[in-house]
């Protein structure tokens, strides 16, 4: 696999990164950054005075602003923190606090500078080293993180977030041993730490000895199957061994269970074309356009999350990549956000037309046209009474469409053969007239 392949997104491949917030810690799914109980310096009594939040003390507004960090709400969580570093100057955990704020808004500078007042504040306290020591390793700065890190371990040995992280940073350096000690390390206290084994098993792929990487892939694997990263790292080693069948068995199994994953499908595509697999090639290929199509419509909900419309866009092309239950769940969202908009509602009779409930197709065809009569939602509803037998309101909501096609002269048809079993042979013969004047080789299969 082309080297480049190899080295991009490095954290991603060793286990960080594709499978939560690149602001979180991978092993943990927590925020590396998150409060902790550990208090080396004493805090001074808070001052008791008034401010604009109408809070008297700065400890309930460091927890205010804790809160609304979790929330997400950077913004106001930094302005609170302000507040509280106001009121208690000495407070190290308010600078610590306001730091995560900042990191998240991407204010890098202030952020530094608040990790900076933390630590001068309190310089033993472990958590504030292991959180800008990871800041730095997220802004690829991994000789000052290491130097953080280092001394995170050195003042808390337990905290396994550190090793982990150490362990990242030697291995974004390059420093193949180091890496691989300080994961070794990590995986003395607990053995079953599956990122930290798939971690040391890249180590050890990027340092060649592709054995041992193999065997700790393995391991993850065993340990959790549903992890995507090891599947995906034991088909570099494999690929690297110019073994492309074992390469291309261990990226499907991380596509059965990461069938998102673009990094899956571009390096088993590289792997088809080694094995002269064009056809299965072009369908990887295939997938990552649609992929790519996929983040796009993603950035553009990210960007206006209260427009009914691109759900609807992105519901339709989860349909063409065959994921439903996505397209279902956008639909749904598209309708309510936008309870007036009829063609989210026209658009999810399409949806329930194909997986064969016609009932709701219908239902929502009657709200669209409520709100407002087009072509869709009479065809889609004429499509579904025609399902049901109805012909005669299938030709009605297909007239409505102004529809010319086959379904519609089987429509005719069949209410022709309807008519003549009522007796009603003059309105049968119209319609038999009718339908094969909409489809003339109708006329000699009646024949």
């Amino acid at each position: 696999m082309r080297k480049v392949t190899l080295l991009a997104g490095l954290l991603v491949l060793a286990g960080c990164g594709s499978e939560g917030d690149s602001k979180q810690s991978a092993s943990t799914g927590e925020d590396p950054t998150a409060a902790t109980t550990q208090k080396t310096v004493s805090e001074k009594p808070s001052q008791k005075t008034s401010n604009i939040s109408g809070e008297t003390d700065a400890a309930t507004l460091v927890k205010r602003g804790e809160s609304l960090i979790e929330q997400r709400q950077f913004l106001q969580a930094a302005q609170l923190l302000s507040q509280a570093v106001q009121l208690e100057p000495n407070s190290w955990n308010a600078y610590y606090q306001r730091a995560r704020a900042y990191s998240m808004m991407g204010q890098d500078a202030s952020a530094l500078a608040d990790y900076k007042t933390a630590i001068r504040l309190s310089p033993n306290n472990a958590r504030l080293h292991y959180s800008r020591g990871f800041f730095y390793l997220s802004h690829r700065s991994a000789d000052q993180a290491i130097v953080d890190l280092k001394k995170s371990v050195r003042l808390d040995p337990t905290n396994p977030e550190s090793l982990q992280f150490l362990g990242l940073a030697y291995l974004a350096k390059e420093e193949h041993q180091q890496a691989i000690d300080t994961f070794s390390k990590l995986l003395q206290i607990d053995p079953n730490r599956v990122d930290t084994l798939n971690n040391r098993g890249f180590a050890y792929f990027r340092a060649g000895r592709n054995p041992a990487a193999i065997q700790d892939f393995e391991q993850a694997i065993q340990l959790n199957p549903d992890k995507v990263n090891p599947y995906n790292n034991l088909g570099l080693v494999y690929f690297a061994m110019n073994d492309y069948r074992k390469a291309v068995a261990s990226l499907s199994e991380g596509i059965a269970r990461g069938p998102n994953n673009p990094v899956l499908y571009q390096q088993r595509r590289e792997a088809y074309l080694m094995l002269n697999m064009i056809s299965e090639a072009r369908a990887d290929a295939a997938k990552l356009e649609w992929l790519k199509k996929l983040t796009v419509l993603n950035m553009k909900i990210a960007r206006r999350p209260k427009h009914a419309k691109k759900f609807v866009e992105r519901a339709r092309h989860n349909l063409e990549g065959g994921d439903q239950e996505s397209a279902l769940d956008d639909f749904n969202r598209a309708v309510k956000i936008d309870p007036n908009y009829a063609r989210g509602f026209s658009a999810r009779a399409a949806f329930w037309f194909e997986t064969g409930d016609y009932d709701r197709a219908i239902a929502d065809c009657d709200k669209a046209i409520q709100l407002e009569p087009h072509h869709e939602a009479h065809s889609i509803r004429g499509d579904a009474w025609m399902q049901k037998g109805d012909y005669e309101r299938a030709i009605i909501n297909y007239t409505q469409a102004k529809r010319f096609d086959a379904s519609v002269a089987k429509a005719y048809l069949m209410r022709a053969r309807a008519l003549k079993e009522k007796g009603d042979e003059k309105q049968a013969a119209r319609d038999l007239k009718r339908a094969i004047a909409l489809d003339p080789s109708l006329e000699k299969s009646l024949q």
